[in-house]
């Protein structure tokens, strides 16, 4: 494959996404559960394995987990900066930052998300 990369724009992140950190949950205050429980949510953190989702844990009340699309960045540890589209709702840990796009980038594709 040939990309002409010549009519590309540089652009910051930073204009694309909201970058936020995340809800900052720990592991060992959630209640841990199976991915085939109807009420698990993926918890990610800072992992460079199985797109950083790392346990499953049971749905906290009044909180809702972060949306699908959303990427997610390792902030710290031995991970520092593995990088993942989320393909399911999910709550974050620790030193995880995430990258939101912005209302009129919405429409960005998973693939374009992956290559930024």
């Amino acid at each position: 494959m040939n990309l002409d990369v010549s009519k590309w724009d540089k652009y910051q992140v930073g204009e694309l996404f909201d970058v936020v950190y995340g809800v900052n949950l720990e592991l060992n205050a959630c209640v841990e559960t199976t991915k085939d429980d109807p009420e698990s949510v993926n918890f990610v953190s800072r992992s460079r394995d199985n797109n950083g989702v790392t346990a499953y844990i049971k749905r906290i009340e009044d909180l809702e987990p972060q949306s699908a699309g959303i990427i997610t960045v390792a902030g710290g540890g031995s991970s520092v900066l593995s990088t993942f589209v989320q393909d399911e709702p999910f709550y974050s840990g620790r030193d995880l930052y995430l990258l939101i796009p912005k209302k009129q980038y919405e429409h960005i594709s998973k693939e374009a998300r992956l290559f930024v």
